[in-house]
């Protein structure tokens, strides 16, 4: 495991410390991961700030840049760039936990290793969110998903928030 992997408490928690932890708080990753590590029928819509993408526009983080499994979408946020790549980091974060490559010596582990993740922008930089911006990327991706043959399972990840009713964010889920 790679030796970041020891600092994934959310996904095997031994009481690690710092800070201090709770034994077992975790989401039993090694013991799904007997199950499971993913299917390759099962599509992920992580809907945040984007991914890492160098100047030609190809991935360029070495735990999300299998081009077989990780696909740079729409930008959603009319970004005057108009790509997704991550200005903040988050993005990246998010797409991370979800479905780092595991077992590459690099980096962390991922809790699933084997989905197609769709990047969508819907956040720019410093987690600008609008309700739009959601709603844009959320259609986007069961657009992408149902145009599929066969058409694969979808889970869409939004890692923000919103504070006031709207009726766009409404609209979409």
């Amino acid at each position: 495991t790679p030796a970041a992997y020891r600092y994934q408490w959310s996904l095997y928690n031994v009481g690690q410390n710092p800070p201090s932890g709770t034994t077992d708080a975790d989401i039993d990753a090694p013991e799904a991961w007997d199950i499971t590590t993913g299917n390759d029928n099962a599509i992920i819509a992580i809907l945040d700030t984007g991914i890492p993408l160098d100047e030609n526009e190809d991935l360029s983080h070495p735990d999300l840049d299998d081009a077989s499994r990780f696909f740079p979408m729409t930008d959603g946020t009319n970004d005057p760039d108009e790509t997704v790549r991550d200005s903040s980091g988050h993005g990246t974060h998010v797409a991370g936990i979800a479905a780092a490559e595991t077992n590459n010596g690099t980096g962390i582990a991922g809790v699933n290793w084997n989905s197609k993740v769709l990047i969508y922008q819907a956040m720019r930089q410093y987690y600008a969110f609008v309700g739009q911006w959601f709603y844009n990327a959320v259609y986007a991706a069961v657009e992408d998903v149902m145009a599929m043959d066969p058409v694969p399972s979808l889970v869409i990840n939004i890692s923000g928030g919103y504070d006031n009713y709207n009726e766009a964010i409404e609209d979409a889920v």
